[in-house]
C-alpha cells in the first residue's frame, strides 16, 4: 500500500545552497544596451534597490501597471521597500491587465517579476539595510549590484556556459547583421574574459577542496 504524504517544500537552507551550486556551475555574460554611460560602479544595497525600484515603476508606469500614487514614497523603511517590492511584482505578473504590444516588453515585464521576487527574498534573509562596511551578505550585495547594473535596459546578447559543456547564446533579432560585428566582438571578448575568470575560481576551489581532504 503506498501513501502520499504531504510535499515538502525545501527547507531555506537547501535553497540557497541550491542556489549558490546553480551559480557557481553556470556562467552567465549579458550585453545591455543603454543610453548613457554613468562610469560609477553600483552604490550601496540600500541606495541600489530604490533605484532599480524607480526603474521598475517608470516601465510599469509606462505599461499602465502602476498608478502614479502607488510609487514609493522617498525614506519609505525597511518593512514598506520589500512590501513595494511584492507589489511590483504583482503588477508585472498581473494577467488582467491588458498585455503589452511588444513582446520585449512582454519579456521584460517577466524579468521585472522575478528580479522583484528575488529581491524579496534576499531582503527578508538580511532583515534590515546592513551598515556600512557588513560584509555578511556579500553574496546578496552581489546579486543586488547586477540587478541594479542592467535594470530595464534591454539585454541584446546573452551567453549562458554550464558546467557540463551545454552553451546557449541569445542574441536580440535587432541586432544581427554586420553592421553590428563591433558589438558581438565585444561580447564575445567578455565571454572569453569571463571564462578564464571562472576557470581560475573553479581550479581554486577545486585546489582548497584537495588541500582540506589531504589534512584528514
Amino acid at each position: 500500500m503506498f501513501g502520499f504524504g504531504k510535499k515538502h517544500e525545501p527547507s531555506e537552507r537547501k535553497k540557497r545552497v541550491r542556489s549558490l551550486l546553480h551559480d557557481f556551475t553556470h556562467l552567465q555574460i549579458d550585453t545591455i544596451v543603454v543610453e548613457a554611460i554613468a562610469g560609477i560602479g553600483a552604490p550601496a544595497p540600500r541606495v541600489a534597490t530604490v533605484e532599480i525600484i524607480e526603474a521598475y515603476e517608470r516601465k510599469l508606469l509606462t505599461l499602465k501597471r502602476l498608478g502614479t500614487h502607488e510609487r514609493l514614497s522617498a525614506g519609505s523603511d525597511f518593512a514598506d521597500t520589500v512590501a513595494h517590492l511584492q507589489l511590483i511584482a504583482e503588477r508585472a505578473e498581473d494577467t488582467s491587465a491588458p498585455p503589452p504590444a511588444r513582446n520585449k516588453d512582454k519579456h521584460l515585464l517577466r524579468r521585472i517579476a522575478v528580479n522583484a521576487r528575488n529581491l524579496v527574498d534576499m531582503l527578508q534573509e538580511m532583515g534590515a539595510w546592513p551598515q556600512a562596511g557588513d560584509d555578511s551578505f556579500g553574496r546578496a550585495n552581489v546579486k543586488i549590484s547586477r540587478m541594479w547594473e542592467i535594470r530595464t535596459n534591454p539585454i541584446v546578447m546573452q551567453t549562458v556556459i554550464g558546467l557540463d559543456g551545454d552553451v546557449v547564446n541569445r542574441i536580440d533579432s535587432d541586432y544581427v547583421g554586420a553592421d553590428f560585428a563591433p558589438l558581438h566582438e565585444v561580447h564575445q571578448r567578455a565571454v572569453r574574459t569571463g571564462l578564464e575568470t571562472w576557470n581560475t575560481l573553479i581550479e581554486t576551489v577545486v585546489k582548497l577542496v584537495d588541500a582540506f581532504t589531504d589534512r584528514r
